[in-house]
């Protein structure tokens, strides 16, 4: 489907079919977070006055790369392709960038593991970004939470990474965006996550995986 602006967006089959599709290359437990993220956006999407089916899609394929076997910030760079590959251009800028709180590539926590061009092109475009609500409440949600709400002191906490200036300032920037949204929303954000039902896509999937 179209949208004004933000070009093509996936509807929920759509969607659906791209997470079944990763999911056999690469069962994993990245479906549930992935999923929870985008049923998150969605609901919050309807409080904030924003476009709940591009919140869902864009929450739910932000870890498209990780059904493909990738990690690390090969994972957003692949799954900037894939969904580059599908005509989804916002969608792309959202995957590859969602791991990056400040316009700096050293603000991500986790192992460069991409090519000099890839790491140089990722740079360039963080220099240009500029950040809208969807893709900040990603950004947010994705260090709130992990199959479950953490916060963001927890989520920091289980990646083990050294406690530097720069860890810190980028968990203020997240804490005042934090502060944004739920000054706008009519309750907390851990009150819109969706509750599991494990008889339901994607908890079945992992079932059937074991």
């Amino acid at each position: 489907m179209y949208k004004e602006g933000f070009g093509n967006i996936p509807n929920k089959d759509k969607v659906r079919s791209m997470l079944d599709e990763a999911f056999r290359e690469n069962p994993g437990q990245w479906i549930v977070h992935t999923y929870i993220i985008g049923k998150t956006c969605e609901k919050i999407a309807k409080d904030l006055g924003l476009d709940p089916e591009i919140a869902y899609a864009s929450g739910t394929l932000h870890d498209i790369g990780k059904g493909y076997g990738y990690d690390n910030l090969a994972h957003m760079m692949e799954g900037y392709r894939i969904l580059r590959f599908e005509s989804y251009f916002y969608l792309a800028r959202i995957a590859l960038s969602h791991g990056f709180v400040t316009g700096e590539i050293s603000s991500y926590h986790g192992e460069i593991n991409v090519s000099k061009r890839d790491e140089d092109f990722i740079k360039a475009y963080l220099q240009k970004r500029q950040l809208d609500d969807y893709e900040k409440l990603i950004i947010l949600l994705d260090n709130l939470i992990n199959k479950t709400y953490l916060g963001l002191e927890e989520r920091e906490s289980l990646r083990k990474v050294p406690k530097t200036k720069e860890r810190q300032e980028r968990l203020e920037i997240l804490k005042s965006w934090q502060d944004e949204f739920e000054a706008r929303l009519k309750k907390p954000i851990a009150a819109y996550l969706p509750r599991p039902r494990y008889n339901k896509f994607p908890y079945n999937l992992l079932r059937k995986a074991k």
